[in-house]
């Protein structure tokens, strides 16, 4: 066979092929469209909260000590003369949240979700006497929060 007598692509497929492919194509197109839950409906959580946490070796301070329920970033600063843990105790006795060992000295960040009201306890170990975190009732939610992740 010579090169000008191979038949086409398209003159060897069947006449109906392109409107098959067309029609599987717009029948994967509307599948995809029929979620049974739209993301839209969803609120966004709170926005966290920024505490400070200052750790020495007599007290443990928090500050703002009174916050509305929902998701915090607590940035702890050991000026102890040693190691310290800190652990966040929700009203009824479970941990929410712990920080590790703070060496003398140095700074950590620690998040956590009270998601109740209620009296909460941070601790730094012990020896140094646990100071209190007062969480309200719940915050808006951050739908309308522009630059938000």
């Amino acid at each position: 066979m010579q090169a000008d007598q191979v038949p086409s692509v398209c003159a060897r497929l069947p006449r109906r092929a392109p409107a098959a492919v067309a029609a599987l194509l717009a029948a994967a197109t509307i599948a995809a469209c029929g979620a049974a839950r739209h993301f839209a409906d969803i609120p966004r959580p709170p926005l966290p909260v920024d505490l400070s946490v200052y750790i020495d070796g007599t007290h443990v301070s928090v500050s703002p000590d009174r916050i509305g329920a929902g998701p915090v970033i607590l940035f702890v600063t050991n000026q102890a003369a040693r190691t310290r843990a800190l652990s966040l105790t929700a009203p009824g006795g479970e941990q929410l949240a712990t920080s590790g060992g703070i060496d003398a000295g140095q700074a950590a960040q620690v998040t956590a979700d009270p998601t109740r009201a209620g009296v909460y306890t941070l601790r730094a170990g012990p020896g140094i006497p646990a100071t209190e975190l007062t969480v309200g009732r719940l915050r808006p939610n951050a739908d309308n929060a522009l630059l938000q992740p």
